[in-house]
């Protein structure tokens, strides 16, 4: 069973990663498993990150309905001249473990009762084996909030975790993972790009956390319920493990000079990294008690990279395929152009309509959405060229029958007064009253008593003449009328049927034609999204080029039964040189620490344990045979497999860790250390009283700058 986890995050940088641990775990079917509470200063930034509040709980610590002058007066590691701020803690580690200790009521609430989810959790499963519960504290290192609030949180946690798990058998792990800001010149700050009060409360930080990894002595001073303060004895280290991972401010920085949608890409990534390690280590098979329990040392920094297979996109784009059809050759067109003419032929028929519809339901069965878009190309130009020349033959009609009666005596005076009528509609009405007049006419003299036989022939014979005549302007006229009708058709109703297999929401040849491009368009997007890319973090192993145009689910290259990575690479006959490459590849960019946090080893004396490196394979169980092979190119690495019951199909995430690292190891916190004992940090940070750095003076007894920055704290000491 997943171990069912809390995740805590506090401060922006925590929630950055929460919010993307929980689309994670959303995305992989695991929510059940998972309890998230986002900790801030600032309603807002909790309200603009935090998407869906029904899976992330929200505790706002704010000064909001409190007597905040009151507290002050009770908070000796405030520094002298504190005042409520009213926005937040503003990267005041100091203020935001103020704020913290004011709303602790709220947060012990909230955390009690996911914890107590979580017990529940393991009771509804019955699962059998030692019940284990893992909380995550996620924070920034240089900010405010996440920096000042993590002692306290983790202290506090882990009493709560005790009282709620401990006592009904359920053991509990403390993870926190600090993201440490870091400068291109960690040497020399002066340099930064950034705000470098970043660096000076990183280094505050990793101290109180390093003095928290062996709590010698140390307690902790909160807000007691009832009033005044009480002093919890820390005897034990609160947390199991710390994760350590560097955030280049300087390359944010010089980002956001240029494009903030970068520097929303590097945090994207960067929060993925921390994400991807944090989903892996509750899916551990051994149980969390047996995780790195060789390890002494709690501090541990990690790396993250991942190889893709497009699965889901190579069914997609077959699919396509096989919709779009193949491109059509000369005798397709040729075919194809020929049913367009036959069917003008059929056109004067009722019910023309449906035929068409009947005829592009076929050339899309049989040719795909690449033959029905030049199928409706061809019956648009077809039909317009039978309009176009119906109509000219039913003007040059009118037109001729309009000049006869204009030289006719009993017509000519009517003709000349309708001179303004121009259009050919407009001169067939007219034509038509007039030979209607003239044939009443002649007919009441037919009828008349008394006509002269030659008379009544006559007549008679030249009604038969315009009548038969206005029987072809006529069915010219109606004919005319159809194809118009018909064209129209084709312009704006054509393949009002076949919506669903299309795809259009507009009826009409331009409109089907329109989406039919799209679509192409977009296939062509499908075959980047199947192709060999990426580099960096994640990269893919793509579909070989020659072959993208043949998937099909169906036809020559079939797909239907590519669902794994191991069929992937076996359909497509792709070379195990070139999987050994990207896996080899994959181990090496996880091992690239330098990107994330500068290490640098220090001395492994007497009493001090190595460094050990050891990666962690994610990966769905039915992908796991596809490393088979490459065994040998994790030699140098303590390999671990994580199979993960619903990990998508297709995705392998390698999670490089370096364990057994002293504080001392990281530059970021020797190098700010000399700078802090020369007075250097104070000068480069434009820190008056740098003392005041510490969220936790009283755990500092002998530090003549923090002595300096709490006079009133150490006289009461």
């Amino acid at each position: 069973m997943q171990v069912p986890t809390l995740v805590i995050g506090a401060g922006m940088g925590g929630i950055r990663v929460i919010q993307t641990l929980a689309d994670m775990a959303r995305q992989n079917d695991d929510l059940e498993y998972y309890r998230f509470i986002a900790i801030d200063s600032s309603e807002k930034d909790l309200k603009d990150r935090i998407k869906d509040r029904s899976i992330i709980s929200t505790i706002a610590i704010t000064e909001t309905g409190l007597d905040i002058e009151g507290y002050i007066r009770e908070c000796p590691y405030l520094p002298d001249g504190s005042k409520a701020k009213g926005v937040g803690a503003v990267r005041d580690r100091a203020y935001a473990r103020f704020l913290l200790d004011i709303n602790m009521v709220k947060v012990n609430q909230a955390v009690s009762d996911a914890l107590g989810q979580l017990r529940d959790l393991w009771k509804k499963q019955g699962t059998t084996g030692t019940p284990e519960v893992l909380i995550w504290l996620v924070h920034s290192l240089g900010g405010g909030t996440g920096s000042g609030s993590f002692p306290t949180l983790a202290v506090t946690i882990s009493q709560l975790a005790k009282n709620i798990l401990g006592d009904v058998g359920i053991k509990t792990y403390i993870y926190g993972v600090g993201i440490l800001p870091s400068a291109s010149n960690i040497q020399d700050i002066s340099f930064a790009t950034f705000d470098r009060k970043f660096l000076a409360n990183s280094y505050a930080a990793l101290t109180e956390l390093n003095l928290l990894a062996d709590p010698k002595g140390l307690s902790l001073s909160r807000l007691a319920p009832s009033g005044g303060r009480t002093d919890i004895s820390i005897s034990e280290r609160p947390f199991n493990r710390y994760f350590l991972f560097g955030l280049n401010e300087d390359q944010i920085s010089k980002m956001k000079d240029d494009e903030a949608d970068e520097v929303e890409e590097y945090l994207k990534s960067s929060n993925k990294i921390i994400a991807s390690m944090m989903y892996a280590l509750p899916h551990y098979q051994g149980g969390l008690e047996n995780l790195w329990h060789y390890v002494k040392s709690p501090f541990i920094t990690f790396s993250e990279s991942e190889l893709s297979v497009p699965l889901t996109a190579t069914m997609k784009l077959a699919e396509e395929n096989d919709r779009l059809g193949r491109p059509l050759d000369a005798d397709d067109e040729r075919k194809l152009t020929d049913r367009a003419r036959m069917l003008v032929d059929f056109s004067a028929e009722e019910g023309s309509e449906k035929l068409l519809e009947t005829a592009c339901r076929s050339v899309l069965a049989n040719h795909g959405l690449r033959g029905l878009g030049y199928f409706i190309g061809k019956l648009q130009n077809e039909f317009t060229k039978a309009e176009n020349s119906r109509r000219t033959a039913f003007e040059e009609e009118v037109s001729g029958i309009w000049e006869e009666l204009e030289a006719t005596e009993w017509a000519e005076d009517d003709i000349k007064n309708s001179s303004y009528l121009t259009a050919s509609n407009d001169r067939y009405d007219k034509i038509f009253k007039l030979i209607g007049a003239r044939i009443e006419d002649n007919q009441q003299t037919i009828d008349s008593p008394m006509p002269r036989p030659f008379l009544k022939r006559r007549l008679e014979a030249k009604n038969n003449e315009m009548s038969a005549l206005c029987r072809h302007l006529e069915e010219m006229k109606d004919l005319l009328d159809r194809f118009q009708s018909l064209l129209n058709y084709i312009n704006n109703d054509l393949c009002k049927t076949l919506r669903d297999e299309i795809g259009h929401q507009s009826d009409g040849a331009a409109a089907v034609v329109a989406q039919i491009r799209t679509r192409e368009i977009q296939m062509e997007g499908l075959k980047r999204s199947v192709s060999d890319s990426g580099w960096g973090r994640v990269v893919k192993l793509g579909v070989p080029k020659e072959i993208i145009d043949t998937l099909s689910l169906v036809g020559e290259t079939n797909v239907m039964h590519v669902t794994t990575a191991p069929s992937f690479v076996s359909t497509f006959g792709i070379e195990r040189e070139r999987v050994a490459g990207l896996v080899g590849n994959r181990i090496a960019q996880g091992s690239s620490f330098a990107l994330k946090i500068a290490i640098a080893p220090t001395a492994r004396g007497k009493g001090r344990e190595p460094i050990s490196k050891e990666i962690f394979v994610m990966c769905n169980e039915k992908d796991e045979p596809l490393l088979s092979p490459y065994d040998h190119l994790f030699v140098e690495w303590k390999r671990t497999k994580i199979k993960p019951d619903r990990f998508q199909v297709g995705r392998y995430v390698f999670v490089n860790f370096l364990l057994g690292l002293q504080l001392e190891d990281i530059r970021d916190y020797t190098y700010r250390k000399a700078e802090y004992d020369t007075g250097d940090l104070s000068r480069t940070t434009g820190t008056d009283r740098i003392g005041t750095i510490f969220a936790h003076p009283e755990w500092f007894p002998n530090d003549p700058n923090v002595q300096a920055a709490f006079p009133g704290l150490y006289q009461s000491l």
